[in-house]
């Protein structure tokens, strides 16, 4: 009887040719379908093809960073805790497109825009203090009204205009 081919061999046990030749390198007669199965349990876990969650963990909301972190930290057996991982590359993979598609933004960038926003707000608050008492002063509680409307707007302008002066030395 002809030897049986190592394509025939790893189509058997579910694995690639490389794997067969290795294990052939390694003393295991790959001809022996017992010694190979052997072999290959006590090489590193995979998991199966057909693998599936454990019942308790399934989650039928959204995967999120979150319940990902609690369902590994209940996993119990090893298929579990790879699919999680697996789960959580994916999920890290599509966080990183998103950021670099503008999506997401670093909290930093935020907390440095949002400072800088607030600088901005400051400063029209001081001009609003120091310019309006005199162009308020000796003038009717109606014309007031007018003049600190148009003050805002024109406030709110600059604020809205990346070149105002608010904005001088400040990165938008």
């Amino acid at each position: 009887m002809a030897k049986r081919k190592h394509a025939d061999i790893a189509e058997d046990h579910g694995v690639t040719i490389p794997v067969i030749k290795k294990l052939s390198l390694k003393g295991v007669n790959v001809y022996d379908f017992d010694a190979v199965a052997e072999a290959l349990s006590k090489q590193r876990h995979r998991i199966k093809p057909d693998a599936k969650l454990s019942p308790e963990l399934v989650n039928d909301s959204l995967d999120t960073l979150e319940s990902l972190k609690a369902q590994a930290l209940q996993a119990t057996s090893l298929d579990d805790a790879k699919i999680i991982k697996e789960k959580a590359a994916a999920l890290q993979g599509l966080i990183k497109v998103e950021r670099e598609m503008g999506k997401l933004i670093p909290l930093a960038e935020v907390d440095e825009r949002d400072t800088r926003i607030a600088a901005a707000i400051k400063a029209a608050m001081l001009k609003t203090q120091n310019d309006m008492p005199p162009v308020l002063e000796g003038l009717s509680s109606v014309d007031i009204r007018i003049k600190i409307g148009e003050h805002n707007i024109g406030i709110l302008k600059d604020l809205a205009d990346a070149q105002s002066e608010f904005w001088k030395d400040k990165e938008i």
